[in-house]
């Protein structure tokens, strides 16, 4: 992710509040046997597609960010029962998140002719790529 630089130093310690969201993580997970069991799924699936790595237990690098996530359970949805949800915006201990640090880039089209022309079509398809 583009960050910006000067703002990196400033970003504070996040372990605590990730390993405290951790623990409450896991705690609702005991209580679940199959939401304990998707979210495990979930995350060997992240770390063999690459997408996060495990950190040694002796390695806590101030430069490292360690993003908070939890997971949102609807036993009545079919397609996907489980969403891991990573929370940049969580304040370090300086206050600041992570999403405070990265670098925003500015709207290319406007929203307003997207809504336009999807409103002329009788069917308009979208798609999440994986």
């Amino acid at each position: 992710m583009p960050v910006q630089d000067e703002e990196l130093p400033t970003l504070g310690n996040s372990l605590i509040l990730a390993q405290r969201r951790l623990n409450q993580t896991i705690k609702k997970l005991d209580r679940d046997p199959h939401m304990h069991k998707l979210y495990s799924e979930f995350l060997e699936e992240y770390e063999s597609l690459g997408h996060m790595q495990r950190s040694p237990d002796n390695c806590y690098s101030p430069i490292n960010y360690y993003l908070p996530h939890h997971g949102v359970f609807k036993s009545h949805n079919n397609s996907t029962k489980l969403r891991v949800v990573f929370d940049g915006s969580a304040p370090t201990t300086s206050g600041r998140s992570l999403n405070d640090s990265l670098l925003s880039g500015r709207v290319q089209e406007d929203v307003f002719n997207i809504m336009l022309r999807f409103r002329k079509h009788k069917i308009v398809l979208t798609a999440d790529i994986k």
